[in-house]
């Protein structure tokens, strides 16, 4: 049930809708985000995803990325940042360093300058340029994350001009609503 995982994540049910629904949204996009990221990263070992619902039938709450009324929810934007060709992704950690990866899943060899940071110091983490041939993930760098630590790490790309970005959420529940709330800004979705 999403109120449970709403629970797990933020170590309570908001007693009022509005936070209610942004909760369980951030706690679906944050989810379907990882496992996106998870299967790319695991290029040729994982098939893919097969997506099942897609557009509500019906007011509610569900796993659907777009309401019932055609309002993208907090996922859908959250998806289609991480299905970009090219995305640069942070693994989750494996002892104190997560791996940075870049997944071309294109046809075309690119040529990428990124740069993470965190969301509240504004500290660079890592930045740097690659080529990365088509159709492979390329890991780009190891940077040090710790579990205890709660983070968002923001990600930033470019490719022929174009700029493109995604986050990493670092640490493990609970997390402050209040403290995403503010993160949310920083995303810059739309």
């Amino acid at each position: 049930c999403i109120f449970r995982s709403v629970i797990n994540v933020f170590g309570f049910l908001p007693d009022n809708l509005p936070d209610l629904v942004l909760a369980s949204q951030i706690v679906q996009a944050e989810a379907l985000k990882f496992w996106i990221e998870r299967c790319r990263q695991r290029k040729f070992e994982c098939a893919g995803i097969l997506w099942w619902n897609m557009i509500d039938c019906w007011p509610q709450f569900s796993d659907a990325i777009v309401d019932y009324y055609y309002e993208k929810k907090l996922a859908y934007y959250y998806v289609k940042r991480v299905q970009e060709p090219v995305c640069i992704m942070v693994s989750e950690p494996k002892g104190q360093c997560s791996k940075v990866i870049a997944g071309n899943d294109s046809n075309e060899n690119v040529k990428v300058d990124y740069r993470i940071w965190d969301a509240d110091s504004e500290e660079t983490i890592s930045e740097g340029s690659a080529c990365i041939q088509a159709n492979i993930n390329l890991e780009l760098n190891k940077i040090k994350v710790s579990n205890t630590d709660k983070k968002l790490l923001l990600i930033q790309w470019a490719i022929s001009g174009k700029k493109y970005s995604n986050h990493y959420l670092a640490g493990k529940p609970l997390f402050s609503l209040d403290e995403y709330k503010v993160w949310l800004n920083k995303l810059k979705l739309r």
